[in-house]
Formats: C-alpha cells, structure tokens, sequence
C-alpha cells in the first residue's frame, strides 16, 4: 500500500512539475538553466531521502550486482525521460 501511495504522489508531483516548468520557460526561456536546477534539486532530494532511510553506510557500497545494474537503469531511464517531457513542454507551450 506504501509503495502505491508513493508511485502515486510521484507521478502526480512530477506532472505538476512539467505543467510549472511549460509556464516557467515561457517567461525564462533559458532550458539548461532550468534543467540543471531541475537535476541539482533532484540529487539533492534524492541524497537527503537516502540518507534518511539507510543509515549503515556499508550499505552504501557498490558492488557488481543487481544493485549496479539498477543504478545503471535508473541513470539511463531519467536521461530518456528528460527527452520525452521537452516534447511535451513544447506541445503544452503551443
């Protein structure tokens, strides 16, 4: 059920994001910036709340497992996603 509710808050607060980010380079049409405050925020998001829920840092070691290979994934599907919500900002902006 937690895991749900996350999925579910994630995909909600990430859509608000493209809807705020379509308004945002209509006034500032600067897209490197907003995307690398985008990603600052993110790693810095994603740093605190991993901090925050693993705590033993021999957890924190990688090894060649499937561990690597979901970094690996996660790395690879957040670098596809940032090409397909540039389509859908533009088609929000038009």
């Amino acid at each position: 059920m937690k895991g749900t509710f996350l999925m579910l808050l994630s995909n909600m607060t990430w859509s608000l994001w493209i809807v705020l980010q379509a308004s945002l380079l209509k006034e500032y049409p600067n897209k490197l910036l907003s995307t690398l405050v985008q990603c600052g925020l993110s790693t810095a998001q994603s740093f605190l709340l991993a901090v925050a829920v693993e705590r033993d840092p021999a957890a924190w070691k990688l090894q060649l497992d499937v561990g690597l290979l979901a970094v690996a994934y996660s790395v690879s599907s957040s670098i596809m996603s940032n090409d397909d919500d540039e389509e859908i900002i533009k088609q929000i902006n038009n």
